[in-house]
């Protein structure tokens, strides 16, 4: 290797910074054969070299990919008013840190002198998997003077399938920031080309649960404004009378399931910040195709009491008649405050009259609401107050509540984000939602943004929380995080399979040698998080 030029392989449980060396260096891995795989190869001259490339060779080179790391500019790092004591960040000060993962062209790298650059590798065999064996993968860099170094990766892949993922685990996806951002008409063929590289993306990524727009949810909008229309069902008012459409729902949830979506998680009946009011809802009416009900709705009034109870059985009729009956959810309004108690429970006595035993999941953190939900889906930093009380229960993360707690943040530790699969296992969660897939908006969807600029909704929430994609041109980039996030997932699944065969006590054994504790506590060292799937993995006999 040329003496001026470094060049080594690095897991994914380290993000790497331009100017500070890794701190690990890993030269071999372990996976099962239809895991999606990531690491690193990282690279540093001591001078400027243009028009480099990187190539990679072996019998699992087909099936790699590989990407390089971006900085993005970073201004609002993570929620100082809440967190002001929570050290395990990358950084607190705003610049640039490493997010965007880009496709490679031909001869377009450049080694900045003193800068390490990060290529992202992913080896994954689709629905064929990957050749069973130990393999050696060689990546080599070089420019127009000739080779500047190259280094191997050995990985093993065994002879073993992960099973599916036994929860649920939503990511929202925002239909009109598609629309917006593609200038394309909503649900149309051109539309739908590019709706389902997302959804494709986010299965891969381990997401098996699809918020379906109803009608326009009634999530991140002004008090008084509104979004873009993404409306599945058809509705028509004649008289006061309803009739309704499924043809637009059941060719978007027949798209979805055949993408490999498992859950079908139908959108919020009220509006949020205490369920006072009905989305936006359009019809066609006597005066023609016109919004029906909306902000100035009353939620319990007269109205939207009528078509509720028109509608809801026509839905469920619709579930039955499609066989969905266990694989949807269904949503009131979101984190209901003590002030909001008798509002939702009346709205969700109501609801639960209508649609029977299909279970309602809602963002609720509040214990005192635990028995009006079926599944309460609790803020992250709030689960202490449901464990020993609450029989099932999901979790959430937004901006950052309590120190230390996994989440997805720019400037979070890889670890920091992959522990939340683990942490899922541990509690145990029956789901886990996020809200923001690709949120391209400012908060309360005031004005659109450009996420490769702006990726905290305008100074509301810390970097990275509205988004874990970036859009390109017919598809989504995904971000370091989307795909550490899906590592984490692995884990889990890697847990379901270790548990079939020892039970689940032993790997709590492990969990608490290594501090695994709860969603605060936890080793923060990424030595003894490897160390700890090495440990879990040899429970089977597979060594890592």
């Amino acid at each position: 290797m040329n003496d001026r030029f470094i060049l080594k392989t690095v897991g994914a449980i380290e993000k790497i910074r331009k100017y500070e060396a890794p701190k690990t260096e890993e030269r071999s891995g372990v996976c099962f054969a239809n895991a999606r795989y990531n690491f690193q190869v990282v690279f540093c001259g001591k001078d400027r070299l243009r028009d480099c490339e990187i190539s990679v060779d072996g019998t699992l080179a087909p099936y790699a990919t590989l990407r390089l790391v971006e900085d993005v500019p970073v201004k609002y790092t993570y929620n100082f008013d809440v967190n002001g004591d929570d050290d395990f960040v990358m950084g607190k000060e705003g610049g640039l840190y490493p997010d965007l993962l880009r496709e490679f062209r031909e001869n377009d790298l450049t080694v900045y002198p003193d800068q390490w650059t990060s290529c992202w590798v992913t080896v994954c065999g689709g629905e064929r998997g990957l050749p069973v064996g130990e393999h050696a993968l060689c990546f080599t860099v070089k420019n127009p003077d000739g080779e500047l170094g190259r280094v191997e990766y050995t990985l093993k892949v065994v002879d073993e399938t992960l099973p599916e993922l036994d929860i649920f685990n939503a990511n929202w996806l925002h239909y009109d920031c598609l629309a917006e951002w593609y200038d394309l008409e909503v649900f149309s063929k051109a539309y739908y080309e590019v709706l389902n590289e997302y959804i494709k993306n986010a299965v891969a990524h381990g997401v098996n649960t699809l918020l379906t727009p109803l009608f326009t949810p009634p999530l991140d909008t002004a008090v008084g404004t509104e979004r873009p229309t993404v409306q599945l069902v058809g509705v028509k008012r004649t008289n006061g009378e309803y009739a309704f459409d499924f043809s637009r729902l059941d060719e978007f949830i027949d798209n979805a399931l055949a993408l490999g979506v498992e859950y079908i998680e139908f959108s919020h009946l009220y509006t949020q910040w205490g369920g006072l009011h009905a989305p936006k809802i359009v019809a066609t009416t006597e005066n023609g195709y016109e919004k029906i009900f909306g902000w100035e709705t009353d939620s319990e009034g007269a109205e939207y009491v009528a078509f509720m109870q028109s509608f809801l059985p026509a839905l469920v009729n619709y579930i039955e008649r499609k066989g969905l009956q266990k694989r949807c959810y269904f949503h009131i309004f979101d984190e209901p405050q003590e002030k909001d108690l008798e509002k939702y429970t009346s709205l969700r006595r109501f609801v639960k009259g209508l649609i029977g035993e299909l279970p309602v999941i809602d963002a609720l953190s509040d214990p005192r609401f635990m028995e009006l939900v079926d599944i309460p889906v609790v803020d992250s930093g709030c689960l202490k107050h449901f464990v020993g009380k609450c029989n099932k229960f999901g979790a959430y993360y937004f901006c950052g509540t309590s120190k230390n707690a996994t989440n997805r943040f720019i400037v979070h530790p890889a670890l920091r984000t992959r522990v939340l699969g683990y942490q899922a296992y541990l509690y145990p969660l029956a789901g886990f939602l996020h809200w923001g897939f690709n949120f391209w908006k400012t908060e309360l969807s005031k004005h659109n943004i450009d996420p490769y600029f702006v990726n905290d909704a305008g100074g509301a929430f810390p970097a990275g929380d509205p988004f874990t994609v970036y859009p390109a041109e017919g598809k989504p980039l995904d971000s370091i995080r989307n795909e550490i996030v899906s590592d984490g997932w692995q884990d889990y699944r890697e847990l379901l399979f270790v548990q079939g065969k020892v039970g689940r006590e032993k790997i709590l054994e492990l969990f608490a040698k290594y501090g695994l504790r709860n969603v605060n506590d936890y080793s923060l060292l990424e030595a003894d998080y490897t160390a700890l799937r090495g440990e879990i993995l040899s429970l089977v006999g597979i060594k890592a």
